[in-house]
């Protein structure tokens, strides 16, 4: 199966002339099923929309899954997790040998690959960075500032991107474990030990 998209219906048109011309091919209409995804298409809203329903109850029922419950986690922050809750005797071992476990995973990565990418972190950390600064820090005051203002401006570009994909927030939060540049990024006063910080260091105080 092959989808066309144009601008216009004259270059679908004549995109399917040429295919003709080359290959046999049967014209199917307008697309709304293609490699288990369905195409939502809202024509007075102008949105195209590419959905799984479908292959997820497929799922739920291959794995008996029936009257499963939505959750915002995949798991709660009060299990924990340790190598003393493994089988241990031959007959747990067994037992959980059968569980279909690779395929659930498996299942879930056709998904994730297709139109859940979110799943793909699972709660974890979306975007990080660890390195060392280019910059000499006289103080940890400035280095937590100056690490303070790159953090913004990542969450600037991921506030961004959620736009983009139709989730607004009107505010994010910023954490920050240094009192001083915490106080630092809400003064615009210039101090004795704070005054020589590159300019470009001040961002964050425009965006607060």
């Amino acid at each position: 199966d092959m989808l066309i998209a144009c601008k216009s219906k004259a270059e679908i048109g004549s995109t399917k002339s040429l295919l003709k011309k080359e290959f046999d091919m049967k014209d199917l209409g307008e697309a709304k099923k293609i490699l288990g995804m369905e195409i939502v298409r809202d024509r007075s809203h102008k949105l195209l929309r590419v959905s799984q329903s479908g292959y997820i109850s497929k799922i739920l029922n291959n794995f008996r899954i029936v009257n499963g419950k939505s959750v915002q986690m995949p798991l709660g922050g009060h299990f924990k997790l340790s190598l003393k809750d493994c089988p241990i005797r031959e007959c747990d071992v067994e037992k959980m040998s059968k569980v279909p476990y690779a395929n659930a995973v498996g299942s879930l990565m056709y998904l994730m690959v297709c139109t859940r990418p979110d799943i793909a972190y699972t709660g974890c950390v979306v975007s990080w960075k660890a390195t060392l600064q280019h910059v000499v820090a006289l103080s940890t005051t400035k280095a937590e500032y100056m690490a303070l203002t790159e953090a913004v401006k990542e969450a600037i570009w991921l506030k961004g991107l959620l736009e983009e994909l139709g989730v607004e927030l009107n505010r994010v939060t910023v954490n920050c474990d240094n009192q001083g540049a915490i106080h630092l990024s809400r003064n615009h006063v210039f101090h004795e030990r704070t005054k020589h910080i590159n300019v470009r260091y001040h961002f964050i105080r425009e965006v607060l």
